[in-house]
Formats: structure tokens, C-alpha cells, sequence
């Protein structure tokens, strides 16, 4: 049996909470002779640590650059009948491929639809994001600052100003705000490496400064120090799913911006 996953559409956090960890799980729990796997060009990388590069597809590069169009699982200019389209070629180009005849091939896709599927935790699986080392990192051992867009302008603002002592740098992509000051998008290979380059950044950096959110997971993910905090936690804390074992995270409930706490974390580093 070959067994095909995706194609995935939707967006980064989306792609990295749900549909990366589930297509993990579905290599190990699936017996199949070979796998394949359809998503965004620039994020290719991150099936290599469990896939071979050659069985990882690119969707269609105007969807990939379209980054603000990427709306959940889904591409919010693609339609369901659209969709069957990028199913049909990808079966195409594993057929050809293979050589092989479509009761061979079996579609393991979530449903596409606007509402985020619901997976079970226990069928995701984590595994850190490893094949980045081609992009160059000017930013290594920094405190990083992920302004999520969970709160708003005016916060991260207040962020940025009190973590300027502390030598520190924007990251994120096109749904973070502080646009102006991320180091990442203004990148004139963005589109082909920017979250080779996020994911290099992350992994080696000094610490993450970030509100609680998928960015926490990532960093709990690649097992860097990370320090977040919000009204929505316990996912994120010791035992919580999205943890994942990281004894270098600090994860706090506060409703407000814990200064102080930040100021504490970042002294030990």
C-alpha cells in the first residue's frame, strides 16, 4: 500500500499543531510500503526528520506565498471542489511515480473544512524540526521575541521596549505582528527559507520571549528555553500536552505582562 497524506493548505500553526504531529503518528501507526506527502514548498523541511525529501510534494506556489490567505487547515480561495483538484494531482503524480494503479494508493486527508479538524492527542505525535542547517543565522545565542498576535499592538510594543536591554530580536511570519522590526520577513529569500529560518533562530537561541500560544509548542518542540504566559496555560505547563517534556520551559498564568517574571527567567540564562 502507499499511503498518501494531505495536501496540506492551511497555515503555519495550524500545519504545526495538527496536520505535521498527525502525519508523525500515521507513519508509525500505518503499515505501508511507502508514504507520501503533499505541503507548502517552503515547509517541505519539516517532514525530512520522518520522510524522504523525494516523497514530499509541493502544493501550488501561489498558495504557498499567499500566506494570509492560509486560514486554518484551509486556503480561503481554494473551495472544496478546488481542493479535489490538488487531491487528483498529487494521486497523479504518485501514480506515475510508482507505476502503480490507484487501488494501490490510499488518501488519509482531513476533512477540509473551515472549522479546524479535531484530532486526538493520541494521534499526534512530536518530533523536533532538524533540516534547517542551509540558511545562514546571524542571530544565534539572542533573546527571541515572538510577538504572536494574541495580544495586542499595545503590549507587544511594552515587550519590545523592556527586552531592548537584553539585546533581542523579532521573529515571526506574516500573522505576528511588529512587522517592522522582524529580522525574518525582510529577507529577500523570505518566501523559499523564512521558516527554515524561524525554526534555525528558535533552536538556537538564547531563550524565547513569547505570549502562550503554538509558538510555545514549537519551542517546547525543538527543547529550547522559553518563557510565555497568558490566561489559557495549562496545555503549555508540566503534564499538559503541549509541554512535551521541555524542563526549559517556563509557562505562567497572568492577565497581565509579568515583567518582572520575564525579567527573572531571562537573568538565569
Amino acid at each position: 500500500m502507499i499511503l498518501i497524506l494531505g495536501p496540506y493548505i492551511g497555515d503555519f500553526e495550524t500545519e504545526c499543531i495538527l496536520f505535521r504531529p498527525y502525519s508523525c503518528w500515521m507513519r508509525n501507526a500505518l503499515d505501508a510500503d511507502k508514504i507520501y506527502l503533499g505541503t507548502h514548498f517552503n515547509r517541505m523541511f519539516m517532514y525530512y526528520d520522518f520522510l524522504p525529501k523525494e516523497n514530499v510534494l509541493p502544493v501550488f506556489e501561489n498558495i504557498s506565498r499567499d500566506e494570509l490567505g492560509q486560514v486554518g487547515y484551509i486556503h480561503n480561495l481554494v473551495s472544496q471542489k478546488d481542493y479535489q483538484i490538488f487531491i487528483k494531482n498529487m494521486r497523479e503524480t504518485v501514480q506515475e511515480r510508482e507505476n502503480c494503479n490507484r487501488k494501490d494508493m490510499k488518501f488519509f486527508s482531513l476533512s477540509y473544512i473551515k472549522s479546524t479538524p479535531i484530532v486526538s492527542i493520541y494521534k499526534k505525535l512530536f518530533s523536533p524540526v532538524e533540516y534547517f542547517d542551509n540558511v545562514k543565522n546571524e542571530y544565534a545565542g539572542k533573546i527571541v521575541y515572538i510577538a504572536d498576535n494574541s495580544i495586542k499592538k499595545e503590549s507587544h510594543t511594552k515587550i519590545y521596549k523592556f527586552l531592548k536591554n537584553y539585546d533581542v530580536v523579532v521573529i515571526g511570519d506574516k500573522h505576528t505582528r511588529m512587522q517592522k522590526r522582524n529580522v525574518v520577513i525582510p529577507q529577500l529569500d523570505y518566501y523559499e527559507n523564512g521558516y527554515k529560518l524561524i525554526f534555525k533562530i528558535i533552536s538556537e537561541a538564547k531563550a524565547v520571549i513569547c505570549p502562550v500560544s503554538f509558538w510555545t509548542t514549537i519551542c517546547n518542540q525543538q527543547e529550547v528555553p522559553v518563557f510565555s504566559w497568558g490566561e489559557i496555560v495549562s496545555q503549555h505547563k508540566p503534564g499538559g500536552i503541549y509541554h512535551l517534556g521541555n524542563t526549559q520551559s517556563r509557562v505562567i498564568w497572568s492577565d497581565k505582562i509579568p515583567f518582572d517574571m520575564i525579567k527573572h527567567f531571562l537573568e538565569d540564562k
